[in-house]
């Protein structure tokens, strides 16, 4: 199952026979009863009373709301945003490629195209209810407007449009699924301190804001969740490794875009980054296109060159430490930078420019509010709505836990010092390049230091793995004449004729 988790299959490749591709019918199965278990638990606190049409929507919600995924799921929605990032020709900027409203699309073309009369199976249900299941794959912001005569259904039911496509806490069954699905394919078992079933056990519908409340015991369940969110994140799904994995397959298809086609409707054949304006050709999509650009090495020499560095394990290197942005900045604006740096540095720098890839990984835990115009990332449990069935009025109205009472709710132990993470790592696409692109990155990250826009990186995020240390100590005592020893986590020269040292802490 390891093949289900975008490029991680290419990183740690799947020892046992499995699934070519995640297919939707296997995950939207699993994923469709716990929608079901939300109604199930409700149906009796909810003062609209939920009816049979609700929870067939909710289920078909489902098993859909990720028919959009492309190839290697969001590392392809990252290559078509960024391939359409740069203007057109006329000067225009596509509109961003986005994965929830892809799988809306589809979900009317499979009607479409195979002549589904979706009231012949469900007399009830109607094309009120199909617009439904849209919304309730791509979720609504809390401040949106409630279109009632679109949706067929009054705004004292916009909770129901938090079970599959969170969009106001961030807390739904996709996550619960993909969360017990992904620790079994990476370590082999659900995660038990991940109690899913207590925390929908203890919810209900708050009437008054028409949200999902939870239980005030079960705060310090849901931070679980979104602490488990970041350990994954970290481990398998943003793990250093895995983003220099999908920049490579990135680079391999932007490298055959152009000879690289799809037929579509109409016998059309559609560029890979245009794939998305044909939804023919677009479902034909999966991790085969890899397997057909190697197949053709004379057609797609450089596609091929990069995906055989892949399955040989020769990926990008990267050139010196990690650093922690403390200021938002694009992948695009960054190599842009070092770039011309490096034309700065050297005369021959105008050869490596091509060699630098930038890494960019963003780990939160999935809160957000705007602040300023800014996005900042908070607490994720402040934007809970909680009750407690001891006082009465809560039941109605809900509450959201203060700041000050965190301290009485969650303890200052579990609370980390930062809810976001966003580290920078530079990598050279051949060894020449290596030392003039860690140069001229080592000379960016000082100036970002020294606007206050950066920061070092912490030891856990840099990757120095114990021979990558060794081959830092060696260098470094090279070039400065002084022995290299690690304290308390930490570099540090220390001015002695004695031989490089690495304490045992």
């Amino acid at each position: 199952f390891i093949r289900h988790l975008r490029a991680v299959q290419l990183k740690s490749p799947a020892k046992a026979p499995c699934f070519e591709e995640c297919d939707s019918d296997e995950d939207g199965t699993r994923l469709k009863h716990r929608p079901l278990s939300f109604d199930e638990i409700d149906e009796e606190r909810d003062p609209e009373r939920i009816d049979d049409k609700d929870v067939l929507c909710v289920e078909l919600a489902g098993l859909t709301h990720d028919l959009g995924h492309g190839p290697f799921s969001h590392m392809f929605e990252e290559y078509m945003n960024h391939s359409r990032s740069q203007e057109r020709a006329d000067g225009q900027k596509r509109k961003p490629f986005c994965h929830e409203e892809m799988s809306a699309k589809l979900l009317d073309q499979l009607l479409r195209v195979n002549n589904i009369d979706i009231a012949k199976y469900t007399p009830r249900l109607n094309r009120k209810d199909i617009e439904f299941v849209k919304i309730l794959m791509t979720g609504l912001a809390d401040n949106a407007r409630w279109q009632e005569d679109k949706w067929g259904r009054p705004e004292s039911k916009r909770y129901l449009l938090e079970i599959v496509a969170n969009k106001r806490n961030g807390l739904d069954v996709d996550k619960f699924d993909y969360f017990c699905r992904d620790s079994l394919s990476m370590h082999g078992n659900i995660p038990a301190h991940v109690p899913v079933m207590r925390i929908i056990g203890s919810s209900r519908i708050i009437p008054a804001k028409s949200t999902i409340g939870y239980q005030e015991k079960t705060a310090h369940d849901i931070l679980k969740v979104f602490q488990f969110r970041t350990t994954m994140h970290t481990e398998a799904y943003q793990h250093h490794t895995t983003k220099v994995v999908e920049r490579m397959v990135q680079d391999a298809l932007a490298a055959a875009e152009d000879q690289f086609s799809i037929e579509g409707a109409g016998g059309r054949f559609i560029k890979l980054k245009d794939c998305d304006t044909d939804l023919e050709a677009y479902a034909k999509l999966g991790d085969w296109i890899l397997n057909a650009i190697e197949s053709c090495p004379t057609q797609h020499s450089e596609a091929a060159r990069i995906l055989k560095r892949i399955r040989t394990r020769k990926f990008y290197k990267c050139v010196g430490d990690p650093v922690r942005l403390l200021t938002s900045s694009s992948r695009g604006t960054i190599e842009k930078e070092i770039k011309a740096q490096i034309l700065d540095d050297d005369d021959g720098g105008g050869t490596w420019q091509n060699d630098v890839a930038v890494v960019i990984t963003s780990i939160h835990y999935g809160g957000k509010e705007k602040i300023n115009g800014r996005t900042s990332y908070v607490n994720p449990v402040k934007k809970i709505t909680f009750f407690n069935p001891k006082r009465e009025e809560t039941l109605y109205e809900g509450y959201e836990i203060t700041q000050a009472a965190y301290r009485n709710i969650l303890s200052p132990l579990l609370i980390p010092r930062s809810w976001s993470e966003t580290t920078v790592f530079v990598h050279s696409r051949s060894e020449e390049s290596e030392d003039a692109i860690a140069e001229a990155f080592l000379k960016w990250s000082k100036q970002l230091e020294l606007n206050n826009e950066s920061e070092p990186a912490s030891t856990f995020r840099n990757g120095h793995t114990p021979s990558k240390r060794r081959r830092l100590e060696q260098s470094l005592s090279g070039q400065t004449g002084q022995a290299i020893q690690y304290s308390q986590n930490t570099l540090e020269l220390t001015p002695t004729s004695r031989k490089p040292y690495r304490s045992k802490g």
